[in-house]
Parts: C-alpha cells; sequence; structure tokens
C-alpha cells in the first residue's frame, strides 16, 4: 500500500501529474505509459522508507517526475527484473543522501550504474544497498560511486577511484574493505580482477565528447534548438518553452524537465584552452551557447538540436 501521506499528495497533485506525464508521451518515444502505474506502488513505498511517509508536494512532484525519466531512459522497464528490483531496493536504504539531495543523488546513481555491464549493474547495485546504512551524505555516495566505478572495469577512472577511496570515513574504509577481501595498500596497483570481473586496460584519449539529446523523434528531449545555460548551483538547458535541469558528473548526463522562473542568462565566452578544441569542430558563428570549466565545456550550435559536451580524462 501507498502510506497515505503520499497518496494524499498524489492525488491533490493528480493534475500536474497527469500534465507531467502528457509531455513525457510528447516529448520521447521511449516513453511507455503503462509502465507508470506498473511501478508507481514500489517505486513510492521504497522511497517512503528513505523519505518519510509524510513528505511535502514539491517532494512528491519531484519524485514523480523522476519516476518518468527513469522509465523514458530505460531504468525502469521490466517491473519484475532483478535490475529493477535493486533499484528500488537500493532507494528504500539510501535514506541520507536522498534526503539531502534526492534528485542528484538518483542522476549520480544512474548515471555511473550506466557506465557498466548489465550483470556489473546488478553487483554495483547490491554494493551500494550493502553500504548504504553507512552512507550518511551525498558526497559519500558520490566518492564510493567513483570508486565502485574503477573496480568495476573502468581503469581510466583509477584516479578519481582511489582518491575517492582514501577520502571516505573510517567505518565506510573497514566496510568497503571488508566487502572486498582487500587492505587499501592493494588499491594503489591495478589489480587485474576486481568484484566486478576482469579489468581490460585501454588507452584514453584525454579530450572526448559526446552527444546528448535531440529531436523527439530520434529519443531526443527538445522540440527547438537548445541553449545552455550556467547558474550557481548548476545548469538549465532552454528549449523554446521548455525547461530542463542539465546534471553532468563523472559518469554520464541526465536532463530532468523544470520550471522556467526568469529570461535565460546565455553566454557564448569560451575559454582559452576550450577555444582551441571548439574552433577545430565549429565556426564561431556556428556557437549559440556555451558553459565551460577546466575540465569540461558544454556547447550549443545554430545547426543542431544536439548538445555537444567536451571533457577532460586523464589517459591510463
Amino acid at each position: 500500500m501507498i502510506p497515505e501521506g503520499w497518496k494524499t499528495s498524489l492525488l491533490k497533485e493528480r493534475d500536474n501529474c497527469n500534465q507531467m506525464v502528457q509531455l513525457a508521451k510528447q516529448s520521447s518515444v521511449n516513453f511507455k505509459e503503462d509502465l507508470v502505474s506498473s511501478f508507481l506502488l514500489d517505486y513510492i513505498s521504497s522511497l517512503a522508507r528513505s523519505l518519510g511517509e509524510n513528505p511535502k508536494e514539491d517532494t512528491v512532484l519531484s519524485c514523480f517526475r523522476i519516476l518518468l525519466q527513469l522509465i523514458t531512459k530505460g531504468i525502469l522497464k521490466d517491473p519484475k527484473g532483478e535490475r529493477e528490483k535493486q533499484i528500488l531496493s537500493l532507494f528504500s536504504s539510501l535514506k541520507f543522501p536522498l534526503q539531502e539531495d534526492f534528485v542528484s543523488s538518483v542522476s549520480f546513481t544512474v548515471n555511473a550504474m550506466t557506465k557498466l555491464s548489465p550483470s556489473q549493474e546488478i553487483a554495483f547495485l547490491k554494493r551500494l544497498t550493502l553500504m548504504s546504512s553507512d552512507i550518511r551524505s551525498l558526497e559519500d555516495l558520490k566518492k564510493l560511486i567513483g570508486f565502485f566505478i574503477w573496480v568495476g572495469g573502468k581503469p581510466e577512472y583509477k584516479t578519481v577511484g582511489l582518491d575517492s577511496a582514501l577520502h571516505l570515513g573510517e567505518e565506510l574504509k573497514q566496510k568497503l574493505g571488508s566487502d572486498l577481501g582487500k587492505s587499501f595498500a592493494d588499491f594503489h596497483s591495478g589489480f587485474s580482477h576486481s568484484p566486478f570481473g576482469v579489468l581490460n586496460p585501454q588507452n584514453t584519449s584525454p579530450i572526448k565528447y559526446k552527444l546528448i539529446s535531440g529531436y523527439p523523434l530520434l529519443g531526443g528531449h527538445f522540440h527547438s534548438p537548445p541553449l545552455i545555460e550556467k547558474e550557481e548551483e548548476g545548469f538549465l538547458i532552454h528549449s523554446g518553452d521548455d525547461c530542463f535541469q542539465f546534471f553532468f558528473d563523472l559518469f554520464g548526463e541526465s536532463l530532468y524537465p523544470t520550471e522556467r522562473k526568469r529570461a535565460p542568462l546565455i553566454s557564448k565566452t569560451v575559454p582559452p584552452f576550450w577555444k582551441i578544441i571548439l574552433e577545430k569542430n565549429f565556426k564561431e558563428n556556428e556557437i549559440t551557447s556555451v558553459a565551460a570549466e577546466d575540465g569540461f565545456a558544454i556547447v550549443t550550435v545554430n545547426f543542431s538540436y544536439q548538445i555537444f559536451l567536451f571533457y577532460k580524462t586523464e589517459p591510463q
């Protein structure tokens, strides 16, 4: 049964929830409406264990919006699937990070999980769940995920993985070492076999790029050319009247619909390092917006509905 507090809020916000479902149907061919009812009970029941049985109405709306996004992205697609079962189990036990920042916690976890093979995903989710009672913050969660992605078979994350593990609290360190059957001294050398499977070292380019979303008919989100805006706490993507929160981390990216609160503040300023990179790919008059930091540059151009993300990696 859905806890009464959640049920009351969902009924009160029924019109907004229905509107979000209709928007999801219009925005993506990948969205399957029947899965909403298939997952809703188990999803809400899991969150109630972490977020409490009487959440605020804006929390309920945010959680419902994330459910639609997880369905659209194919993260939740089989109501009886083992991966889906493990995801909901993790949500039910990951109390402190979800209470601190629900959207960021889910985004970071999902982005990282999709870096792994299907069998590794299950091991990754189970290990996070095992550690969940000692994960006291979003920062703890990020550090632990960074380590797991490295030992999950991604040698390019060795540097961040080791650094993350060394800066964990002592309780998490001890539990992590006990779970993996290794001392932290062992982690400093690249071992050939991890709890997630065999590591296959590979050469990586120091600069990588990826394309994000695009036309709805191609599985994207945008009905008009997008623009990127950097905010104090993150990034916004503007596409016509639509607005999205954009989350980008070491492991991937996520877009979540949000309300536009003011006119966009768009910049085309490109730092010197990224200017050299971008000049190899675009003409100056093709760039419509840029948001750049030392480690990455997010770019939109006038001939595409895609977002271009360039980022640095450390070759191993």
